[in-house]
């Protein structure tokens, strides 16, 4: 059973190490960032205020740079169909 275990805890470790390879730190620190936020329910809740009130105080340049750089880039892969595509 200690083989088994063991042989499974390395085949989830390299699979793990296969999945995130191409990530960066900075991507890895804002993936599980933003999991923590969407666990606050006051955020999700009240979403659409706190983005009117970030547009708001921000201004449209800053906003739309932090919402690149965190919600909307963890989960749009790009604006642009060159964004998009796949890197070799």
């Amino acid at each position: 059973v200690l083989t088994t275990t063991s042989s499974a805890t390395r085949c989830y470790s390299s699979d793990v190490k296969e999945t995130f390879k191409s990530k960066s730190n900075t991507e890895l620190v804002r993936a599980f960032v933003v999991l923590r936020l969407y666990g606050v329910q006051t955020l999700v809740n009240q979403n659409q205020m706190i983005l009117a009130t970030m547009r708001r105080v921000l201004g449209k340049n800053l906003f739309k740079k932090t919402l690149k750089n965190t919600f909307y880039g963890h989960f749009v892969a790009g604006e642009t169909e060159e964004e998009v595509r796949p890197v070799n």
